[in-house]
């Protein structure tokens, strides 16, 4: 699976080595952290953790290479795109199972179907 962050790279000609020098070493950022973000298989929580520190790094990058403003937010886009109405950024799919029986908690359950939290939703209307 192709990340947004392996199209930005190929769309730069960027290899994973030259991407990964546009972090510096002590961010955490590693050769073998940028091959799993551009695989897709980087833990979602190290993704969230680290997607202010890349979203500034691209963003220096491409205003280096005489990007405008609007250009620049269009390619971020493709990396971590923006939830409609919401700063938020989505990194994983999650499906939300419903109870077959009247219930007020449902959990979500990634797309490898392991649980991955749960909500109850209370009936406000008695």
């Amino acid at each position: 699976m192709y990340t947004g962050l392996d199209s930005f790279r190929r769309r730069y000609d960027l290899s994973i080595r030259a991407l990964s020098h546009l972090f510096d070493s002590s961010s955490g950022i590693s050769k073998s952290s940028v091959e799993r973000l551009c695989r897709g298989t980087a833990n979602p929580a190290y993704v969230e953790k680290m997607r202010p520190f890349i979203t500034q790094r691209l963003k220096t990058f491409l205003i280096e290479k005489g990007k405008s403003e609007a250009e620049v937010a269009a390619e971020l886009s493709t990396i971590f795109p923006v939830v409609e109405d919401s700063k938020e950024q989505p990194t994983e799919i999650f499906t939300i199972i419903v109870p077959a029986q009247a219930s007020s908690t449902y959990v979500f359950k990634s797309p490898q179907g392991r649980t991955v939290g749960a909500f109850e939703f209370a009936d406000n209307q008695s």
